[in-house]
C-alpha cells in the first residue's frame, strides 16, 4: 500500500497515527504506532515524519501515574521507531540535549539519557557528570539506580544500548564504571546467595548492570583500554577487587593471545622440523627464547663457536648483524626475522621475530655491556625503550633485553652504591623484568638473557 498507494495510506493511516499520538494519555496501547514498528524500512521511513513531528512538539503532559505511564510508552515507542528508521540521528541528539537542558529532574529524564547513550555517549556522559551533582541524594539514586538496571535487563526496554559499539570507547566506558561504582555502591548490594527464589527488584537489576558495564571495558582491547587497566589497578574506588582485575585481565590477556588453529601446512611443519609456526605472543615468545638459548649453547659450547669473533665486536649494529643472522638461519619455517623496523616515534627496533602465521611479533633489543652503560641506562632500556616504545601496540606483546660483554667489568649499584658483577647485573633486571609483567597485568612476555664472552 505505502509503495502503490502513499496518498491514501497518508490520508488514513497516517491521520490516523497521527490523532492516537497527539491523544497518547487517553491511549493504554499505542496500536498503530506498534504495528508500523514492526513494519520493513520503506513503511518506517514513510511514517517517520509524522512520528517525529510530535515527538519534537508534545509537551509530554499528564495528570496522575496512569497518564506517565502511558506517555512514557509512547514516547519510547516512538523514539524506537525513529532509530529503527533511517530518521537523521543527529536530530534525534539535539532534541534529547534540549529535552536534558533543564536538567536531570524532569519526569522523563532517564528515557531522554538513554537515548543520548544510544547515539551519542560521550555527550550523554557529558552531560550526566555536569547535572548529576545538581539533583538531592535520594533522586539521584533512582536516576542511577533505574539508568543502571537498563544494562542489567535488556529485556526491560526497547531501544538497547550496544556497548560493544565503536561509539563506547574505553574511555567512555571507564567513565560509566566509574558512575556505577560511584552510585551503585557495593556495600548497599543485595547478597541473593543461598536466599531462594526472588522476583529482581530494581537493584538487583541495577548491579547487575554495573557488571555488564565493567565488562564491557575489560572485553575491549587495544592501546587505550590496556592504559584503562593499568590506571584502574591503582584507583582506590576499584581497590576492593584489585586482585580480581588482575586475574580477568591475566585471563583477558591469555584469551586474545591464542592464535587461529593449526592447518595442514602446520602438521607438515610439525612432522619436517618438530616445531609448528606460531600466532600469539606466547608461542613468539617460547621461539624466540628456544632460538636465544641454542645461540648461547653454540657460543659456548660448540666446536666452531663463533666466541672469539663477536668479542672484538665493538659495535651494537654489527652485533645486531650476527644474531639476525643467525636467527634467520634458525627460522625453519616457523617465523621470520627483520632488523631496524619503524615503531612508535619513527624508533627502530633491534630485531624482530614475525610470525608466518598472523601479526603477533617479538623484539629483542641488544646492548652491549661494554658500552658504558650504567644499570639504570639498562633498566632504562628495558622499560622505557623496549616496552614503552617497542612494545606499545597489541600484536607486540613479547620482547627480550638481550646484554652481551666481552670484557670483564662490574657496576655501580643505584641502590646501595656496592660493586656488582654481571652475573648480579643480570639477576637485577630479570628481576625488575618479572615486575613488569606484574604491573602490566601479565600482558606483555618479557625476558633479560645476558651472554657473557670472556667465559
Amino acid at each position: 500500500m505505502v509503495a502503490h498507494q502513499p496518498e491514501s495510506v497518508e490520508a488514513t493511516l497516517g491521520e490516523e497515527l497521527s490523532s492516537q499520538l497527539d491523544d497518547a494519555v487517553s491511549f493504554e496501547f499505542p496500536r498503530l504506532l506498534a504495528d508500523f514498528s514492526q513494519a520493513d524500512r520503506h513503511v518506517l521511513d514513510f511514517c517517520a515524519p509524522r512520528v517525529w513531528a510530535w515527538l519534537s512538539t508534545t509537551d509530554a503532559a499528564f495528570e496522575g501515574d496512569r497518564q506517565q505511564s502511558r506517555m512514557h510508552d509512547h514516547l519510547e515507542r516512538a523514539l524506537d521507531y525513529l532509530l529503527r528508521s533511517s530518521f537523521e540521528r543527529s536530530r534525534l541528539i539535539a532534541l534529547a540535549q534540549n529535552r536534558l537542558s533543564g536538567g536531570l529532574g524532569e519526569p522523563f529524564a532517564l528515557l531522554w539519557l538513554t537515548l543520548l547513550l544510544c547515539t551519542a555517549p560521550r555527550q550523554a556522559i557529558g552531560l550526566l557528570e555536569q547535572h548529576l551533582g545538581m539533583l538531592d541524594p535520594p533522586t539521584r539514586y533512582r536516576l542511577c539506580e533505574n539508568l543502571f538496571a537498563t544494562f542489567g535487563d535488556r529485556r526491560s526496554v526497547r531501544f538497547c544500548l550496544d556497548l560493544s559499539g565503536q561509539d563506547f570507547t574505553p574511555a567512555v566506558l571507564l567513565s560509566l564504571v566509574r558512575l556505577a561504582y560511584a552510585e551503585i555502591c557495593l556495600s548497599d548490594d543485595i547478597d541473593r546467595t543461598g536466599g531462594g527464589f526472588f522476583s529482581p527488584t530494581a537493584r538487583d537489576k541495577a548491579q547487575d548492570g554495573r557488571g555488564a558495564v565493567l565488562s564491557a571495558l575489560l572485553a575491549r582491547t587495544g592501546a587505550e583500554a590496556w592504559a584503562i587497566k593499568q590506571a584502574m589497578r591503582n584507583d582506590p574506588l576499584f581497590a576492593h577487587f584489585k586482585d580480581r582485575l588482575d586475574q580477568i585481565a591475566r585471563e583477558k590477556a591469555a584469551s586474545e593471545s591464542e592464535g587461529p588453529p593449526l592447518a595442514d601446512s602446520d602438521l607438515s611443519q610439525i612432522e619436517l622440523y618438530g616445531e609448528a609456526p606460531q600466532a600469539d605472543c606466547n608461542g613468539m615468545f617460547r621461539l624466540m627464547m628456544d632460538r636465544l638459548a641454542d645461540l648461547q649453547h653454540d657460543i659456548r659450547a660448540h666446536e666452531f663457536s663463533e666466541r672469539s669473533i663477536l668479542v672484538g665486536i665493538q659495535k651494537e649494529k654489527d652485533m645486531q648483524v650476527w644474531f639476525a643472522k643467525r636467527l634467520q638461519e634458525r627460522e625453519n619455517g616457523a617465523y621470520r626475522v627483520d632488523r631496524e623496523a619503524l615503531v612508535v616515534n619513527d624508533k627502530e627496533t633491534d630485531i624482530r621475530f614475525l610470525s608466518v602465521r598472523s601479526n603477533a611479533k617479538a623484539v629483542i633489543e641488544l646492548k652491549l655491556a661494554n658500552n658504558g652503560y650504567s644499570v639504570a641506562d639498562l633498566e632504562r632500556a628495558l622499560e622505557d625503550q623496549l616496552i614503552g616504545q617497542y612494545m606499545q601496540h597489541d600484536d607486540w606483546r613479547a620482547g627480550c633485553l638481550l646484554v652481551t660483554m666481552s670484557k670483564n667489568r662490574t657496576w655501580r649499584c643505584p641502590d646501595t652504591g656496592s660493586v656488582i658483577d654481571f652475573s648480579s647485573l643480570l639477576k637485577r633486571l630479570q628481576s625488575l623484568a618479572a615486575s613488569l609483567e606484574v604491573r602490566l597485568n601479565y600482558q606483555v612476555k618479557l625476558a633479560v638473557v645476558g651472554i657473557d664472552l670472556t667465559a
